[in-house]
């Protein structure tokens, strides 16, 4: 559950920024995309800040937590593909606790959003509800951990240059 959890949540978070990445440079280059209503709901889970929260905190902030975010996306890309590093050893209890809830969210959202179509019944509302813990789960969940991830790996770095009786120094 780990594992899934935590890929769901890179995914939910990577998917909306690369798909606005894209856009951006087809848009450049003269190729006007249609309106896609799947891309606007998928770019909820891809911000720190959820669309009906925005008016809160001043743009800046909400610019600057952005761009920390897919500053942090990158690196973990990086480090999938350099490094082969799978699931952050830092996604434990806190990011981990908002992972299980995204997930099990998004899963059960899903769940009824398929139902409600098969069954032809339902206006989307109850699976608006359902996805909500997701939204504001899915993007902390990544952010946290990848912000542990990053100041661990200092640390550690930090820690394996130093000599030995400078670490044993360190844990009295």
């Amino acid at each position: 559950m780990k594992i899934f959890s935590y890929w769901l949540c890179f995914a939910l978070v990577a998917i909306p920024h690369a798909a606005a990445l894209l856009g951006m440079l087809l848009a450049k280059s003269g190729v006007a995309l249609p309106w896609i209503t799947a891309w606007t709901v998928l770019s909820w889970f891809g911000s720190l800040v959820p669309p009906m929260f925005v008016f809160l905190i001043p743009p800046l902030v909400a610019t600057v937590l952005h761009y920390a975010l897919l500053a942090l996306i990158g690196r973990r890309i990086w480090l999938q593909i350099a490094k082969r590093e799978g699931v952050p050893s830092s996604y434990t209890i806190p990011p981990k606790v908002l992972g299980y809830i995204a997930a099990w969210s998004f899963t059960i959202g899903l769940v009824v959003l398929a139902l409600s179509m098969a069954l032809n019944a339902g206006s989307g509302v109850p699976v608006g509800m359902i996805l909500l813990p997701a939204i504001l789960c899915a993007p902390w969940a990544f952010f946290l951990t990848e912000l542990l991830s990053f100041w661990g790996t200092k640390r550690g770095t930090e820690q394996s240059v130093a000599s030995p009786d400078t670490r044993e120094a360190a844990k009295d």
